[in-house]
């Protein structure tokens, strides 16, 4: 009597003399000897054989090596297999019913799993220690340890249904999404940094901490304005300070919609929006203060922030005021501690502030404080602030000027090496 299977890969399983247990035991076993951080369990095996899921990454490296097979052969939907005689029908049925069995038993063992609360503590620490280490680390190492530390909060959520474990582990996905977003965006990659900071709006949601949604919600409204949407961005901003009125992150949220702001030339409510962040400083943001680094929106950033919205506005002045208090106040912080992302954008504004004040001599000084950037530190950020510097030098129209040209060249080599830079193959794992 013949009999069909949705994909080759339940064929297989069904001709194979072990129970599905001991298939997923022995598809682990290999991945170990692999060294491949994938596991299998037997609930997501049943959907490999339904072809719902494809296994993907180091899945579908074990995968491939433990049916020797490529993964789009397995899932492929399989001619009917006519059975020879009727014993192997019967450890067909027996099969089937027992996988039911078996994944009811795997299910009702993950519900009641409760992982060890250290793990939870250690990736919280590593959360704090990345948020640090953001300022001085060159995005590219960074993207690389946040991925893991993010896989790893995954992994923990899928072995625990206790919400007391739940809850930190999905504020640990928010926080490390929120990472995430920025170093994407400082990569350059802003579709990636868009889908970080959306996950981390919903992780957020998840467990209604409105500290976590009001960051991501600062982040998207950073996105918008970058990519020439300062409306939106003032928007997401305004829906975000709705939960967060004191602390860090409300600190970001007004700074945010001061350069949104500037960028829509509404300078009452550029500078309206400065003090508001001053005044959200006095409070405390439980979730955040105490973390620091990059979760922190510092006095310094604050300045570092209202020159670019100066500059937006076009008020070169005061632009270079508030840079050069940004420069001061970055001076002042222990050198492993230093947004160097700020110090190196405060000298590529003063830059373009002095242009306006055609003090071309001290905007190359500048300019040759931007060039000492380590070029993995140059940042798509950076990179938009040099080409400021270009397109402000071109507009004020200094034909024939030596010191103009200077600039002009200035600018187009930072923007070269760090294009160059990125273009190269990584040689991180």
């Amino acid at each position: 009597m013949p009999d069909s299977h949705p994909t080759l890969l339940a064929a297989l399983a069904g001709r194979d003399t072990r129970s599905y247990t001991e298939i997923v035991t022995a598809w682990n076993a290999l991945a170990a000897q692999m060294q491949e951080p994938g596991t299998l369990s037997l609930r997501q095996f049943h959907r490999w054989m339904s072809g719902g899921v494809m296994p993907r990454g180091s899945s579908q490296r074990v995968s491939e090596r433990f049916w020797q097979r490529p993964v789009a052969e397995l899932l492929q939907p399989t001619p009917t297999v006519q059975h020879i005689e009727s014993p192997s029908v019967a450890l067909d049925i027996r099969k089937i019913v027992m996988g039911a069995a078996e994944d009811a038993a795997d299910h009702s063992s993950n519900v009641a799993n409760y992982i060890d609360s250290e793990a939870i503590e250690a990736l919280a620490e590593r959360v704090g220690i990345y948020a640090r280490q953001y300022a001085a680390t060159p995005p590219l190492e960074l993207f690389y340890n946040l991925r893991k530390l993010r896989d790893s909060a995954d992994r923990l959520l899928e072995h625990t249904h206790a919400p007391g474990q739940q809850e930190p582990l999905y504020l640990i996905l928010s926080q490390t999404s929120a990472l995430l977003a920025g170093v994407s965006f400082d990569l350059g990659v802003s579709d990636a940094a868009t889908e970080h900071a959306r996950a981390a709006h919903t992780y957020g949601k998840l467990i209604n901490n409105v500290s976590a949604m009001g960051l991501a919600r600062a982040i998207q409204a950073t996105l918008a304005f970058w990519a020439g949407e300062p409306s939106r961005g003032a928007r997401l901003a305004e829906v975000g300070l709705e939960g967060s009125t004191v602390g860090t992150i409300a600190v970001r949220l007004h700074a945010v919609s001061a350069r949104c702001f500037a960028l829509m030339g509404e300078a009452t409510a550029t500078k309206r929006a400065l003090a508001a962040a001053e005044d959200a400083r006095t409070g405390i943001d439980e979730t955040y203060d105490s973390l620091g680094g990059e979760f922190v929106f510092s006095p310094a950033r604050t300045a570092f922030c209202a020159g670019a919205a100066y500059l937006a506005l076009g008020d070169g002045d005061a632009a270079a005021r508030a840079a050069r208090s940004a420069l001061d106040l970055y001076a002042s912080v222990s050198a492993d501690q230093r947004w160097y992302g700020g110090v190196y954008g405060a000298h590529a504004d003063l830059a373009a502030a002095r242009i306006y004040s055609d003090d071309l001599a001290d905007a190359a000084d500048h300019m040759e404080q931007l060039l000492l950037a380590p070029v993995g530190l140059r940042t798509s950020r950076l990179v938009q602030r040099a080409r400021r510097v270009q397109t402000t030098v071109a507009g004020r129209r200094y034909r024939g000027s030596p010191a103009a040209a200077r600039l002009t060249g200035q600018a187009e080599a930072f923007v070269a090496d760090a294009t160059a830079a990125r273009a190269l193959p990584s040689s991180s794992p």
